[in-house]
């Protein structure tokens, strides 16, 4: 009986089916004869109203047999207005700029004086290797040393004061048999050459011949103590009393000196400390400033002759030792009998990004052994040195001083780092920035160039440039059109503004872009 059933219904769906492939068919030679599908789709719709050809429904979007878009009316001027725009281009445009307020600007290091204007110029490879400033072995330090034995009594000046020729260091009470012996003989024969002065000046007013013997005698007399108080003189001098203190003092009151004055001494050309007067220390045109680097001594203490009373420095003039691999030392000696130009490149401990390069330097020797331990070969290169800062400050009421109190600070100190940079190879016609001015993604580089001014902000835009050499302190940029000279771009900064580039940051938008 179940049988029966299905096989029933089975010959009911035979007849639904060749009517539905009927239709299907008849559709398809209708659809030959139309010039659109979209006439197709309207005559589908209507012969089947029930099935919807569309994805949204009929009633909410009636074309009504007119194209699509025809029921959007954008009216004619904002029609005419696509025609002429290029988004794309403008889209392509404003992916490469960026405005930034100067509070933004600021933030990320861009002053006023952060954009610089590109110039053609040369740049001077180099041959980098690190350097430390080093002081000059006999002329740098200089130990002051007593001259006689005593005890110190006064000290006019501190560590780290500037020190002029001739200014007072200490005042020794001298207690040195030889310097007290020395004073007494000279006045000694001081007196006995007043008494032969007299002697001669009274034979002088007798008559002629008389006493011829006498005179004789008092004349090789007088020679020999004339030589002999010469000789005192020296003796004195040596240790440590000027020319001064013994006419005025001895020779003058026929007083003994019992405190001595040790002064500063003057470094000569050859850099030999030289004894200096008092009056030294009053001449400014020669003045030149040393500094009291350690005082050994105090008030009190009891020196003895030869002993180091304090230490003081001349860094006028240093030197920097450079090492440089035995491998790579043709390049140093090529350096050095060329005297080809070497410059010393010094990091700002305050600003990090900053770097101050001193030019024109020459290499003065090279050592002729290998370090064993490390494989290097050492150079030496003369640095001139430069007063950073210097104040003066109230003059000491003593009247051991005559210079006041000063301090002054170098810009180069024994100890200090640096990078040395011998010139090798020219690179002409092209641009030297700082490496600040330069971004990189992997294998691009980008600078940005100051463009103008939108609705009060500064607008960069990213220019891509090919990079021919890169050193610590700059980066040079191929002359291939990309920029050219007279360009303002950014000095600094330039990796945070291709940051805010890529994440949108200060992006331009479209002046055109609309909402449909």
């Amino acid at each position: 009986m179940e049988s029966n059933k299905t096989q029933n219904r089975q010959r009911r769906r035979w007849p639904v089916a060749l009517i539905f492939l009927a239709a299907c068919t008849g559709l398809a030679l209708l659809g030959l004869h139309t010039d659109s599908g979209l006439q197709m789709k309207t005559r589908l719709a209507q012969l089947f109203p029930v099935h919807q050809l569309e994805t949204g429904s009929e009633d909410d979007h009636d074309h009504s047999g007119k194209e699509p878009h025809d029921t959007h009316d954008h009216g004619e001027a904002e029609k005419s207005g696509h025609e002429d725009h290029d988004h794309e281009a403008e889209e392509r445009e404003n992916a490469d700029r960026l405005s930034l307020d100067d509070a933004s600007l600021f933030n990320i290091g861009i002053k006023n004086e952060s954009v610089l204007t590109l110039k053609l110029q040369e740049y001077r490879k180099s041959f980098r290797m690190p350097g430390i400033v080093r002081e000059i072995p006999g002329r740098s330090i200089n130990n002051i040393a007593a001259a006689v034995s005593g005890i110190v009594t006064g000290v006019s000046v501190k560590q780290g004061d500037a020190l002029c020729p001739g200014g007072p260091l200490l005042e020794i009470r001298l207690t040195h048999e030889e310097a007290i012996q020395c004073q007494t003989d000279l006045i000694t024969l001081l007196q006995k050459q007043d008494v032969i002065r007299m002697e001669t000046e009274r034979l002088a007013s007798l008559a002629e011949g008389i006493v011829p013997k006498r005179q004789r005698e008092l004349l090789l007399e007088k020679v020999s103590n004339d030589a002999a108080i010469q000789a005192q003189k020296n003796l004195l001098k040596i240790h440590g009393f000027t020319e001064k203190m013994i006419e005025e003092n001895i020779v003058g009151k026929r007083e003994a000196v019992t405190r001595l004055i040790v002064r500063v001494p003057e470094i000569n050309e050859n850099g030999i400390a030289v004894q200096t007067s008092e009056q030294h220390s009053s001449n400014g045109e020669k003045e030149h400033y040393q500094i009291l680097e350690k005082l050994l001594v105090n008030k009190g203490d009891s020196v003895r002759l030869g002993d180091i009373l304090c230490q003081i420095s001349d860094l006028r003039t240093l030197q920097i030792e450079g090492k440089v691999f035995a491998a790579n030392e043709s390049i140093v000696n090529d350096a050095f009998l060329k005297q080809s130009p070497a410059a010393a490149i010094f990091a700002d401990a305050v600003k990090t990004d900053s770097y101050q390069t001193i030019e024109q330097l020459k290499i003065a020797r090279v050592d002729s052994f290998i370090n064993q331990e490390t494989q290097t070969v050492s150079c030496w290169i003369n640095l001139p040195n430069r007063k950073l800062t210097l104040s003066d400050g109230k003059a000491n009421s003593s009247n051991l001083s005559s210079c006041g109190e000063k301090t002054i600070s170098w810009r180069f100190k024994p100890g200090q780092r640096c990078e040395l940079a011998i010139g090798y190879e020219t690179i002409k016609n092209c641009f030297v920035l700082p490496p600040e001015a330069i971004a990189s993604d992997r294998s691009n580089a980008y600078l940005f160039e100051l463009t103008g001014i939108r609705e009060g902000k500064k607008v960069w835009t990213k220019k891509p440039v090919r990079i021919l050499y890169r050193a610590s302190d700059a980066v040079v940029v191929a002359n291939d059109g990309t920029i050219r000279p007279g360009m303002k771009a950014a000095s600094t900064g330039a990796e945070q503004l291709y940051t805010a580039l890529g994440s949108g940051s200060g992006k331009l938008q479209s002046a055109c872009e609309h909402d449909h």
